[in-house]
Parts: C-alpha cells; sequence; structure tokens
C-alpha cells in the first residue's frame, strides 16, 4: 500500500508529540472546519490522528477532507466492528479530543 502524502507533514514542526495517538472527534459546530487545521498540526508535531465525525460534523465538511488532511480513514458510524472501544482503548490511544466544544 503506498503511504498518504499527508503524512509527510509529520514532525515538520517539531517531535513533541512524537509516538503519540490522538482520536480527533469533530462535532457539529459551524467551526468544525477548523478541525481540518488542529489535525494538521498536531500531525506537524509528530501525532498521529484518527478522526471521528458526528452526523452534524459531516453535514457541515466531508470526511474525505478529514481523510486527505490526517491520511487516515475516518470513522462516521459505528458498527459492529466496535470501533469506538478500539479507538478509546488506553493502550492504542493517549489522548482523545472534542473539537469544537461549544457551550
Amino acid at each position: 500500500m503506498t503511504r498518504h502524502p499527508s503524512l509527510d507533514i509529520v514532525e515538520s514542526y517539531g517531535t513533541e508529540l512524537s509516538g503519540k495517538k490522538i482520536v480527533l472527534c469533530v462535532a457539529g459546530s459551524v467551526a468544525a472546519y477548523k478541525s481540518i487545521e488542529l489535525a494538521r498540526l498536531l500531525m506537524r508535531h509528530g501525532a498521529s490522528i484518527k478522526c471521528v465525525m458526528s452526523g452534524a460534523s459531516t453535514k457541515l465538511i466531508k470526511p474525505d477532507y478529514m481523510k486527505w488532511a490526517t491520511g487516515n480513514n475516518v470513522i462516521t458510524k459505528l458498527t459492529g466492528n466496535m470501533e469506538h472501544i478500539d479507538l478509546a482503548d488506553y493502550k492504542r490511544s493517549d489522548l482523545i479530543i472534542v473539537y469544537p466544544s461549544t457551550a
């Protein structure tokens, strides 16, 4: 399998997050479009990003944009594969970010 070109930016700003696995949960706020920038910034500091998008967020930005930004497949719905359990497993994920968070 070919390496995704978005992975070329990893550690281009630093290595502070090198080896860290971050789950980015994108919520349905108008600020959801900023999640692309956040994912890429975290990657530039060395993190690997897996993205989970709510149904509402997919109406604001396409999952394909997050796949392009992170180089990883995006989870847009839960199936019998129990993706949420896999991503939340503390052995596999170092941090879970819910973004954007609104009052």
